[in-house]
């Protein structure tokens, strides 16, 4: 499929190549992972609840997106605020959600 190629592109291209391994921050690996996790569970989550497949990758997607905002302005006034976390939080809430579109849940 080619948006799952694109978004593995990337991810390659977002972070530096270091020899012949990716060197990735662990904060980044942990916002990719945090942001995944909330969108695949939220998406779930809207999909069982009777929503349709769009709106629950909208819901998965933007709730990871305005949490991830809101990490970062956090963080921003304790002087700690990195925006590249949150390009990593956008392709991790992407992940995250869209198999949501692509694949056949039953629901019970």
């Amino acid at each position: 499929d080619y948006i799952v190629k694109g978004i593995l592109l990337a991810l390659l291209i977002s972070f530096k190549l270091s020899g012949q391994t990716l060197d990735i921050p662990r904060d980044k690996v942990l916002h990719f992972g945090g942001s995944y996790i909330i969108a695949s569970v939220t998406s779930q989550l809207a999909y069982e609840k009777g929503m349709d497949k769009k709106k629950a990758f909208l819901i998965g997607f933007g709730t990871t997106l305005v949490l991830g905002v809101a990490k970062e302005l956090r963080d921003a006034q304790h002087g700690d605020g990195d925006w590249a976390d949150f390009s990593v939080d956008v392709m991790g809430a992407y992940a995250g959600s869209f198999p949501i579109l692509r694949i056949e849940i039953p629901i019970n």
